[in-house]
């Protein structure tokens, strides 16, 4: 089941137990650069692992754009 445009790829990666992936992408973490842009991508690998270890699928209320 690969990411739709349709669907965000936290939901995706929750859904299909992208765990691995997750820790792969932690590791890419510490060279990510300072600022908005890092921040942003910090905020969303720790989130998304913090709901793939719960299994949730809700939106994450960090993510930027329209609520609907």
């Amino acid at each position: 089941m690969p990411p739709s445009d349709s669907m965000p790829i936290g939901v995706f990666a929750r859904r299909s137990g992208l765990t691995p992936h997750i820790a792969a992408a932690r590791k890419h973490v510490p060279g990510l650069p300072q600022g908005p842009h890092g921040d942003l991508l910090r905020t969303a690998v720790d989130e998304v692992a913090e709901a793939v270890a719960r299994r949730s699928t809700a939106r994450r209320a960090s993510v930027p754009g329209p609520s609907a």
